[in-house]
């Protein structure tokens, strides 16, 4: 809520500045202390369309803006408690509120404003899945009346998935929740909708807390597939687009980056209907949508719904048309650095592209359109040019037409060019040593060699590699060999030259030349004080048949100032010369003069040498820098002083008021009166001497003249660098008694607040900006002053304290690595990125990384980058760790029962790693067992049993993996049967010595097929058995131990039980034969001797001498079996625990 403002008149005297007061209040009317006021500044959108600054309340809630430049505004109120955030005019925003207008010297006061108490909106972000949302962004929207949203702030996703809004007023608002790119969530709208016209919206009244506004994410569609080219080749680490259609058409939805093989997956879709498109890199290929379209238009759409995986959405961008071949010397041999070109047939004097061929000779044009080509070469001494396929010209040359995915092979045979030579010698027939010979088109005037050589010491020559033709050859000799150049054959021009011609590969020699020594021009080059001038540039322009002078030749003056033009032809010319820059000096023509037409000709005959050619350069006296001494006040008498370092120089003096000269004042020294009043004095200088040119300078003018003599004040200046963060000083003198200094820092022209001492440290308010600083000196019986320094260059952002990130943890798969920045200046933010081998890991921007599969054998660095207000943004890159170690989980094969052998299974490891073995129960390690496998002991028993594998490879960090905490190791019995194995009998399955605890379930078995129903501890032998042979298949089940499974021995097929016989008194095991029909034996474990069961409570008689265990061989029959009895289990004494009965081994 704001109150009326009043704006109170300006004063007589207008400042260009503005000035803005009023009182902020809270809810209640209570003045709020420490609320900020942002006063900001519409302005046009080419400048950024709004600039800020801002004022804090005081104690009594009353706020000032001072120093406001002209123009149009408004304000925005907040305080960081239990009110609103508001603009004036009591709107929400920039945009809606009201605006006003600010003019030069006005003061606005009673700008109040009254703040409503603040609505809140809070909620929880959940998700379908498992993936964590914490650190997710949460969007809050406003519904404006036409229906559009408007931005109204952004929230974290806490840890328990809260997130909340403060500082608002009443409206309708509705919420978006926003996931990473790496996210499988859809981001979604408040009613869980993935569009914005779909959204729902919660009403919100001023002062009011809404909560539940609850957003639950769902899970997204996946898109995936590979790229690859034609052969199968991926495109490694490639940007694959995914297109969204929307009722505006397709629009980019989601970017993911091929792998090392070229596989591809977008995630976090919403459902709908997508493209998708890849375009490689490289221009040698087409970029393509699925499936096989060249555009939008013709892709394939995919359909997906919420949570669905689409597959196999392959690309394979087709290879663009080509020309490529091997440009060849005749022997057959790859000639290396040839110029090939290629052209378009409509246009034959712009080649399309240029390369050169490789070391083999190779080159290749890729990619290019459709159409018809042709292609020049242009190789390396002594072959010729062609055009394709061996021609001389592009009207005669070849063509290649290509189609949309043509790949032509075009080889190139060169052929040999021809050969020029001869020997050069002076007239005397002296052979000449480094005379160039260069080779001209005789067909045409065309400065352009075409061909070069160089004599040698014995002054023969060769030019190679012409194409056939006529040509003309010009020598040219060192300028200072004296010799005269000439053009074959003794021709002193082209016009005349005789030409000579050549065939492929011919060889013409004997083109001789002997040159003629030539005339000469000679002399020495001084300045007026007498000193020779070295370097002065002397040109020599001989006479024309077209009637100008035009240049010849050139050299310069030695430290003496001498000079010669030698190997000069017979004619008329003019003598330039030119001394050095910076000298001072000034350049004539022969003989003293200022133009070249008014220059005296010098005749030159054959052979002629024409010395004493001497020039005298003249210059202006030199003159130092005059200066004005005095007070510029009225009585005061101002002094000008002027040197030089010539000798017998004669001043003249001529005094300047505002710039015009004053009559009659030509003395050094001026006297100030009354008529100087308020103007700026200077004085002009002229200094001469006979046969110098005069001299003229100015002084810098005074300050304007004065009544009262001000305090003297020098113009100040600034030292430091102007970035954000350093410290600039200003410095300030006067000569003045007693002056005192005050200091205002301003930026581009404004003065910056507070910034009122010598010293000024730079904030991130100036970056952009030129700083200066306005001096103020005052002193008693003295005037004020004041000077305000150069402006300094544009404030720079600061060069911040950068810190040498490092990377801590294993280099291992399946570890996490983590990146920790070091130190930087205060208050960086840091953002991330890992690279594996110097490439970035797609999504891992976090200051961890866990190492996956995909890394294994790379190096990993970081990059963090800093990012601090005004300061520059800095990216260091970590030092490299060692190559990811594959370092897989192992795991454990085996039953875990005493008894038992274990199998460690390391996964698959690094190529060439050791592994070592230490298995561990219940975390400690079991001495001895570091090999493979385990065998476990009674000493395991109710442990769980681990295995830690430890790999080391050179170069890669030695790494330990420990399996995943099984059940606990159990002791198994083997169980046995008691009973007789015949029909009608009752079989008892005894489990055996198993861990204390352990429950157990039966299956019986007859000749290995498990009996319907025989789950008990017992079972009664039916007819349907006989002749089969029994056993029992025993599970012990026990919480936190291993399930295990035995099986006992098998019993003897089971006989019909015979009819009861009468009792003759034949004792039990009686060795004779039986009258009867064999009885079933008594179930007896091989190998294992009859004894009493601990069960019995009387005794049983021993078996007669003869009797045989199940299993005889005898051939005999069994003897008679005695009354069954339980036959004790059998175990390995060491196998065994307290109190259970003793089990034989299975």
């Amino acid at each position: 809520m704001l109150a009326f403002s009043t704006v109170q008149p300006a004063s007589a005297e207008v400042s260009p500045y503005a000035s803005i007061t009023g009182t902020v209040r809270g809810p209640s009317g209570e003045p709020l202390p420490g609320a900020t006021v942002e006063l900001v500044e519409e302005l046009p959108a080419e400048l950024g369309g709004s600039s800020s600054r801002f004022a804090m309340t005081d104690a009594t809630g009353v706020y000032t803006l001072s120093t406001v430049d002209p123009g149009i505004y408004t304000l925005k109120f907040s305080q960081y408690a239990a009110v609103a955030s508001e603009w004036w005019g009591g709107r929400s925003d920039l945009t809606t509120a009201e605006k006003f207008e600010v003019s030069a010297g006005q003061a606005l006061t009673g700008m109040d404003f009254q703040l409503r108490p603040a609505a809140t909106v809070s909620g929880t972000i959940s998700g379908e899945g498992t993936e964590d949302v914490s650190k997710f962004d949460v969007y809050l929207y406003e519904l404006m009346d036409d229906g559009s949203h408007r931005y109204r702030g952004r929230s974290l996703v806490a840890r328990n998935g809260t997130y909340s809004f403060g500082q608002l007023l009443g409206g309708r608002y509705t919420i978006r929740a926003i996931v990473p790119d790496s996210s499988l969530y859809v981001a979604a709208w408040w009613g869980g909708v993935g569009h914005e016209p779909d959204a729902h919206h919660f009403t919100v009244a001023t002062g009011e807390a809404v909560r539940g506004i609850d957003l639950r994410l769902p899970i997204g569609a996946k898109i995936s597939g590979s790229v690859k080219d034609e052969l199968g080749k991926p495109f490694s680490y490639q940007s694959v687009r995914a297109y969204e259609l929307t009722p505006a058409g397709y629009r980019v939805k989601a970017y993911a980056w091929s792998s090392s093989s070229g596989a591809y997956e977008f995630i976090g879709l919403p459902s709908g209907t997508y493209k998708v498109s890849f375009t490689p890199e490289s221009d040698r290929y087409f970029g393509e949508w699925w499936q096989d379209a060249p555009d939008e238009a013709a892709a394939r759409p995919i359909d997906v719904a919420q949570g669905q995986a689409v597959r196999n959405i392959d690309l394979d961008p087709a290879l663009r048309s080509t020309i490529s071949g091997v440009v060849r010397a005749p022997d057959g041999t790859g000639v290396a650095g040839a110029r090939v070109e290629v052209f378009s047939t409509a246009d034959l004097s712009n080649a399309l592209k240029v390369l050169r061929s490789d070391a083999n000779g190779a080159y290749s044009f890729a990619p290019l359109d459709p159409g018809t080509y042709t292609i020049r070469i242009e190789p390396p001494f002594p072959f010729i040019s062609q055009w394709w396929s061996g021609q001389r010209s592009s009207a005669t040359a070849r063509t290649i037409p290509l189609g949309e995915r043509d790949h032509v092979n075009a080889d190139v045979e060169l052929e040999l060019g021809g050969t020029l030579s001869g020997i050069v010698s002076n007239r005397n027939g002296a052979p000449l040593e480094d005379v160039r010979v260069f080779a001209f088109d005789a067909g045409n005037n065309s400065q352009t060699i075409v061909g070069e050589g160089r004599t040698s010491s014995d002054g023969t020559y060769t030019v190679r590699g012409l194409d056939p033709g006529r040509y003309v050859l010009r020598f040219l000799p060192p300028e200072t060999m004296g010799a005269r150049a000439e053009w074959w054959d003794g021709a002193t021009d082209r016009a005349s030259a005789k030409p000579v011609e050549v065939s492929i590969g011919g060889v013409v020699s004997g083109l001789d030349a002997k040159l003629a020594t030539g005339a000469a021009l000679k002399g020495t080059v001084t300045g007026v004080d007498g000193k020779p001038l070295l370097n002065t540039l002397v040109t020599a322009y001989r006479l024309g048949t077209d009637g100008w002078y035009r240049q010849y030749r050139y050299a310069y003056a030695d430290a003496r100032g001498d000079y010669s033009l030698v190997g000069l032809l017979a004619g008329s010319y003019v003598l330039e010369f030119v001394p050095p820059p910076l000298s001072g000096y000034t350049k004539e023509f022969w003989n003293d003069q200022t133009l070249s037409g008014d220059s005296d000709p010098i005749e030159l005959l054959e052979d002629q040498s024409v010395s004493g050619l001497n020039a005298v350069l003249t210059r202006g006296v030199a003159l130092s820098a005059p200066t004005v001494s005095g007070r510029a006040n009225v009585g005061s008498t101002l002094t000008v002083t002027a040197s030089s370092t010539d000798a017998a120089v004669a001043f003249a003096y001529r005094w300047l008021a505002d710039g015009a000269p004053l009559a009659g004042e030509t003395e050094p020294t001026l006297e100030l009166t009354d008529e100087h009043l308020g103007k700026r004095l200077s004085a002009e200088v002229t200094a001469s001497k006979p046969g110098y040119e005069m001299t003229t300078r100015t002084t810098d003018e005074t300050t304007p003249v004065a009544l009262i003599e001000p305090a003297q004040l020098s113009a100040p200046s600034i030292s430091g660098i102007a970035a954000v963060g350093k410290t600039m000083t200003a410095h300030a003198a006067s000569s003045t008694p007693g002056a005192a200094f005050a200091y205002a820092w301003l930026a581009d022209g404004v003065p910056i607040d507070g910034a009122t001492q010598a010293a000024f440290t730079l904030g991130a308010a100036q970056l952009g900006t030129r700083v200066s600083v306005r001096v103020s000196v005052t002193a008693s019986g003295y005037g004020p002053g004041t000077s305000e320094s150069a402006a300094t260059a544009m404030v720079a952002p600061g060069t911040p304290t950068v810190g040498t990130p490092t990377i801590s943890g294993t280099a291992a798969t399946g570890s996490i690595l983590t990146a920790k920045p070091g130190g930087w200046t205060s208050g960086t933010s840091f953002t991330y990125q890992w690279d594996a081998d110097g490439t970035a890991i797609a999504g891992a921007t976090a200051a961890t990384i866990s190492l996956t599969d995909e890394v294994a054998g790379k190096a990993i660095t970081v990059r963090v980058t800093g990012t601090a207000a005004g300061y520059e943004t800095i990216t260091k890159t970590s030092a490299a760790t060692s190559k990811v170690f594959l370092a897989p989980v192992p795991t454990i094969a085996g039953t875990a029962s005493v008894g038992s052998t274990l199998t460690a299974d390391p996964g698959t490891w690094t190529a060439g790693a050791t592994l070592a073995y230490q298995w561990y129960a219940s975390g400690t390690a079991i001495p001895g067992a570091t090999a493979a496998t385990l065998k476990l002991r009674r000493t395991q028993t109710g442990r769980q049993v681990t295995v830690r594998v430890t790999g080391a490879l050179s170069g890669y960090p030695t790494t330990a993996r420990s399996s995943a905490p099984g059940l606990k190791a159990t002791t198994a019995g083997t169980p046995t049967i008691t009973g007789t194995a015949a029909t009608g009998s009752l079989l008892t399955a005894k489990p055996g010595g198993w861990t204390h605890g352990t429950s157990f379930t039966y299956q019986w078995y007859a000749d290995g097929t498990a009996i319907a129903g025989a789950t008990a501890a017992t079972i009664m032998l039916t007819d349907g058995l006989a002749g089969k042979a029994i056993t029992v298949r025993v599970t012990g089940t026990a919480a936190g131990y291993v399930t295990v499974s035995k099986t006992s021995t098998a019993t003897p097929k089971v006989s019909r039980a015979a009819p009861a016989a009468p009792n003759t008194g034949t004792p039990i095991g009686d060795p004779r034969p039986a009258t009867t029909s064999t009885p079933p034996a008594t179930l007896v474990p091989p190998e294992a001797p009859i004894a009493s069961d601990r069960a019995a409570t009387g005794s049983l008689p021993t078996a007669e001498p003869d009797a045989r265990p199940w299993g005889t061989t005898s051939g005999e029959r069994p003897p008679v079996a005695p009354p069954p009895v339980s036959t004790p289990d059998t175990a390995d004494p060491a196998e065994m625990s307290t109190g259970d009965e003793a089990t034989a081994e299975e």
